[in-house]
Parts: structure tokens; sequence; C-alpha cells
């Protein structure tokens, strides 16, 4: 009998993780739901001003720390109003979803860590997501930036 490695099974965990990231979409939600593994995309409600949009993420290369946990990092992504239609707005937190099977599904939905005010045109919010397999599980984050 065969008894996998360490290192075959970070290598499958990294290219399963990989394609399933292929085609993820970034949002903001903007009530407080309860998050948990029961939560799905219609608990989140999304942001109406003008201007909002999900976003695509491109992933770079997959890395790994010295602590083998494989990392992959997103491209930034700025959400911004294009006009002052339907602001202010309260963006409460953040999500990410997939296509699984013709589905929009949710894959993971986090509270910013202070909720952030959509004033006017020229207010951002910047998130870099960062997705992290430590120890096999699997785990997403995001750096805001930019508020």
């Amino acid at each position: 009998m065969l008894t996998p490695t360490l290192p075959f099974l970070t290598g499958v965990a990294a290219n399963m993780i990989a394609g399933l990231l292929t085609s993820v979409k970034v949002g903001l939600f903007t009530n407080t739901p309860t998050l948990g593994r029961a939560t799905v995309l219609s608990d989140l409600t999304q942001p109406t001003f003008t201007g909002y949009a999900e976003q695509a993420v491109t992933w770079g290369a997959a890395g790994e720390d010295n602590l083998g946990n494989i990392i992959y990092t997103g491209g930034l992504l700025t959400f911004q109003p294009s006009a002052t239609t339907a602001l202010p707005q309260t963006a409460t937190g953040w999500y990410i979803e997939a296509s699984i099977a013709m589905t929009e599904t949710l894959l993971l939905a986090e509270y910013l860590p202070s909720p952030y005010t959509f004033n006017g045109t020229l207010d951002q919010l910047s998130l870099a997501p960062t997705f992290v397999t430590p120890n096999q599980n699997v785990w997403g984050d995001a750096t805001v930036v930019g508020v």
C-alpha cells in the first residue's frame, strides 16, 4: 500500500485549490448576516451604488512559506462609486464566490476589520485577496488597503 507523502499531499492540495480559484469573483456586502458554514450567497446584500460590480481575481503563482503553507495572492481589487447615486452606503464585509456546476456558490465571507462607508466618488476600498492552505486546511483572507 502506498502512503502519500506530505509533498505529494501539498501538491494535490495546491492543484485542487488552483483549479477552484481559476474563475472566482470578489464582492462586498452591506448587511450583517451570521457567517458560518450554512451561509449562502443570497444571505449577503451587495452594494447598489453606481459603479459597483463583483470583480474577477487574477491570482499570482502559488508560493510556499517556510512552514510549508501554500499561498496564493490575488491582484489588488478596488471598489469605488462612479456617481453619487444611492450614496452613502456602508460595506460591512467581503466574499469570494465561484461558479460550481453552473451555480454561483459562496466560498467564503468575512467582515471587514471595520465597516467602510462610501460617501462620494473619491471614496475607494481596495482588497488584496490571499488564499492559504495551512496544514491541508483551506483559509482565505484579504488585506484591506487604501482606506
